[in-house]
Parts: C-alpha cells; sequence; structure tokens
C-alpha cells in the first residue's frame, strides 16, 4: 500500500506540473526523447571518428552530420556554405631546422637549444642585436600605442592564474587574450614567452582572416636558465638584445565550420531578433593511441541542440522570434569556433538578445555527487536568464542552480564567453562541471544518463519557447561586480558605441 500511495502521489506531482505547461509546450516536450538524444550521442561519440579532433576527418563527418540533421529539421541554410560558416585556418608545423637563439644583456649571453622551445614564423626570421621590451599580459596600457613596439622583441609575461581566486582569473585571462591579440596586430618584430605551457610538438592552428599583416614570429621558451633571467627583469625597457635564426613554418589549409541553421521567427518584427541555442562539435581526437571520443564533453550539448531543433521547428506555429542553433568548432582549441562567431556574426550581435550553450549535459555523477533533474548555469546571478530558466524548470520538474565553486569560473570556459565579451547575455547549461574519466578515454557514450537528459532537454526547450515568443529583453545584472563588464560591453552593443 505504502508503495501504491507513493506512486500515486508522484504521477499526482507529474500531472499538476504538465497542467501549467501550454498544448504547445506540452508537444515540445513529447517530442523530445531520450532514444532519440541516444542516437545522436553514440554516433557523433563513436571511434570511427576518432574523437572530432581540430581540424580532422572525423570532425569533418560530424560536420556533415549535424548539417544533414539541420536539413531533415527543415532549418534554413545561413552559412556562407550551406550550413556550414567556413572560417579562414591554417595549420602551423614549425622547422627548428639551424635554429639558434641567444639573448645578451651586458657581458650575459644565453643560448636557448632547439629543444627547450615551440616556434611560428610564416615567413624566414634572421634577426641581430634586436632591443627587448617586457611586457605583462595584464597591462593593456603598455601595448596601446603599437609604434612603441616598433621593430622590437616582446617578452611577455603571463599572470599568475594559480595565485588569484575565480573572479580574478576570469578577468586577468580576458585581458590576457585581449592584450595578445594586440601583439599579434602590433608591429614588433618577435614575440617571447618564457611562462607559458609548451604543450606536445605538432601542428597549431592560426586564423587567417582578414589580417592586415602577418603576425610577428613566436616563440615559446621552456629553459631553466632563460626562465630564471626572465624572472629577475622588470617590466618596460629590459637593455637585453636578442639574435634568432628561424625557418618559415610549415602552412596548410585547414577548413573548419561552424555548422549553423536557423529557425525563422514567425512574428513580422520579433522575426529579426534572435536567440542562439549552440554546443560545440570538437573534441581532443587521439592522444597516446587512446580514442576519446567525448560523449559528455560535448557530443551531449551538441545532441541535446540538434534534438531541440526538431522539437521546435515540428510545432504547428513557430515562435516569433528567430532561433539559430550552431555547432561551434574548435573549443578544445581555445573557444576558436565561438570567437570566430563573435567576430564574424552571421545576424547582428545587437539584435542578439541570449545565447543558451549547452554543455556536458549527459552525465549525472558529477565529483561533488549525483545530479538528477538538476542543470547548473555558470554566471548563474550575471544577467536574467535565470528567470526564464527557473520558471520553466518549476513546472518541467527540474532545478536551474549555482555550482558553488563552479558556476562563476566555468563561466570562462566554454562557448558562452565569446558572446558574453560582446555583450550579448550567454550562459552555459551543464549537469556536472567534473565527472570520472573528465578529458580521459573512458567518457564514451554507455555513460551517459539519457533519461535524466532528455528531461532537463524538454526543461531547457521550454524556457526557450518561452523565450522566443517573449518581447522582453534578456538583461545583464550590472549590479553584480562580476558582470559589470559585460552590462557594459551590453550597453554598447545596443547602442552601437
Amino acid at each position: 500500500m505504502k508503495l501504491a500511495r507513493r506512486l500515486l502521489l508522484v504521477l499526482c506531482a507529474a500531472a499538476l506540473l504538465q497542467a501549467s505547461l501550454s498544448s504547445e509546450e506540452k508537444l515540445l516536450t513529447e517530442t523530445i526523447t531520450a532514444g532519440e538524444l541516444k542516437a545522436h550521442v553514440s554516433f557523433l561519440a563513436s571511434d570511427p571518428l576518432e574523437g572530432r579532433d581540430t581540424p580532422s576527418k572525423g570532425l569533418d563527418v560530424a560536420a556533415e552530420y549535424i548539417a544533414s540533421e539541420f536539413r531533415r529539421a527543415g532549418l534554413e541554410p545561413v552559412g556562407d556554405e550551406g550550413y556550414f560558416q567556413t572560417a579562414p585556418y591554417a595549420t602551423v608545423t614549425e622547422n627548428l631546422a639551424d635554429f639558434r637563439f641567444a639573448i645578451k644583456d651586458g657581458g650575459k649571453t644565453i643560448d636557448v637549444p632547439a629543444n627547450a622551445v615551440r616556434a611560428t614564423a610564416e615567413a624566414p626570421v634572421d634577426l641581430n642585436d634586436v632591443p627587448v621590451v617586457k611586457v605583462s599580459l595584464t597591462d593593456e596600457l603598455a601595448v596601446s600605442e603599437s609604434r612603441k613596439l616598433r621593430g622590437k622583441a616582446v617578452l611577455a609575461e603571463r599572470p599568475d592564474f594559480e595565485a588569484l581566486d575565480a573572479e580574478a582569473r576570469q578577468g586577468a585571462y580576458r585581458r590576457m587574450e585581449r592584450i595578445r591579440a594586440r601583439l599579434l596586430e602590433s608591429e614588433a618584430v618577435l614575440l617571447l614567452d618564457a611562462t607559458g605551457n609548451l604543450g606536445p610538438p605538432g601542428p597549431r592552428l592560426t586564423e587567417l582572416g582578414s589580417r592586415k599583416h602577418a603576425p610577428p614570429p613566436s616563440i615559446l621558451i621552456r629553459d631553466p636558465a632563460f626562465r630564471e633571467y626572465d624572472r629577475s627583469l622588470p617590466a618596460g625597457e629590459t637593455g637585453a638584445r636578442v639574435s634568432v635564426h628561424l625557418a618559415a613554418s610549415g602552412m596548410q589549409q585547414a577548413g573548419l565550420k561552424n555548422v549553423a541553421g536557423l529557425l525563422r521567427g514567425s512574428d513580422s518584427k520579433l522575426q529579426h531578433t534572435y536567440l542562439i541555442v549552440s554546443g560545440h562539435y570538437d573534441h581532443v581526437g587521439v592522444q597516446g593511441g587512446h580514442i576519446f571520443n567525448g560523449a559528455n564533453d560535448d557530443a551531449s550539448g551538441t545532441a541535446a541542440m540538434l534534438t531541440l531543433a526538431e522539437a521546435v521547428a515540428r510545432l504547428p506555429q513557430r515562435p516569433k522570434r528567430s532561433i539559430l542553433f550552431i555547432a561551434y568548432f574548435g573549443e578544445e582549441k581555445g573557444l576558436l569556433g565561438s570567437c570566430y562567431y563573435g567576430a564574424h556574426p552571421i545576424f547582428p550581435l545587437s539584435k542578439t538578445i541570449a545565447n543558451l550553450n549547452l554543455e556536458q549535459v549527459g552525465r549525472t555523477d558529477d565529483s561533488d555527487g549525483p545530479n538528477l533533474k538538476r542543470v547548473f548555469v555558470t554566471g548563474f546571478d550575471y544577467s536574467s536568464l535565470i528567470d526564464w530558466l527557473a520558471d520553466a524548470g518549476r513546472e518541467t520538474g527540474v532545478s536551474f542552480g549555482k555550482h558553488g565553486k563552479s558556476s562563476d569560473e566555468f563561466f570562462g570556459r566554454s562557448d558562452n564567453q565569446s558572446l558574453a565579451d560582446a555583450g550579448v547575455p550567454a550562459h552555459t547549461l551543464a549537469t556536472a562541471f567534473m565527472y570520472p574519466d573528465y578529458h580521459q578515454p573512458g567518457d564514451d557514450w554507455e555513460k551517459i544518463d539519457y533519461d535524466n537528459m532528455a528531461t532537463v532537454t524538454r526543461a531547457i526547450g521550454v524556457a526557450l519557447v518561452r523565450l522566443a515568443n517573449s518581447s522582453k529583453p534578456v538583461e545583464w545584472n550590472a549590479q553584480n561586480p562580476k558582470a559589470a563588464s559585460y552590462a557594459e560591453a551590453g550597453k554598447a552593443l545596443s547602442t552601437g558605441k
């Protein structure tokens, strides 16, 4: 009897929740199934796609698959090549044949061997006695006047991220990326970095795009003597002079693609405003002979995005606003695809009201404990988007909340960051930030909780449709210091300044 009573209570609660949904929202939730989600994830995270590295044949296959699903759902192709927004990238392979590097300071000379560097140069480098200036990658004033760096070698110093709390780390990282971008456009003749991670040898990616000129050659150095010397130098003019001989790197075009499909809105005015639903479809490929399939990170987010696209497209009445569904390349390489979209938006960012970015929505075995019928939101209290999510969650039995130690920190570690920097309210939704075999070969499709994934995807779908049918804007919380810079960017975006 007790079991029967408990089951009856559960069924009554479910019925009450469903009763608060409109007939359209009920249809939407009924369309989203665990089986469809499993079909998408199990293909994207299958061994033949070899971990969808950027770039790779497996990534190209995944892109074609996503495009075919958009086509099947009836979404409009809005890229420059059908459903593809192509990005002009190249793989760069270093050439350290006859490499020579020496830095002189007074009577001291430090020679750095080729096995202690990673180097990139689009043209041969032969420099002799070039003056060295040291720049902190948190000091925007130091790179404000490009002419001050003309003809010099810039020794860049990264911030000590480990010594910073989550909020300060986000700010420092954003400043560092802005400064690095300025340095790549500067008139410096050489960029040096002794504090970064060399990473494994092999090809790296660089955007060609509409650059005014080739970026300065870049050398990452991991040499004990040079590092000790670097630590002794203050910022500014150092008095040191560097000589370098470096062959041109090999470069090969890499056809990288964001995959984008549009569900055009039904309202004559609101259809010219846009919601973005996104997820990244790449992972880290094959390492050490093992395939890293990336089922949760982020085949799950891509699968949820595809399922939402089909479910919303099947509604009898399309939402009033237009919805752009987009799968990004290269998140694992540094948010490359979303950064490219932020710099080359298909639709005006000033008309884009919000971005729901889906990542790691399949696993429920969060390292801090099981996470059922609950979604974590990065930057939880940064904007009013949480209000829409919370309302939809209450009516579908899903909790949208803040992860105490990860929601703020992970705000800057996924593709939402690229649009947030531009001023668009953008958040990532996840059911597990850290979990067993995160970024390990064991992140396989069989470990996804598809029933829970369907439940949270339905809740996200209800919030999405309500957002798309409302004329009410999503606004940054300017009272939250952590969101202040995004609010300022949003204000500039809306005013065109």
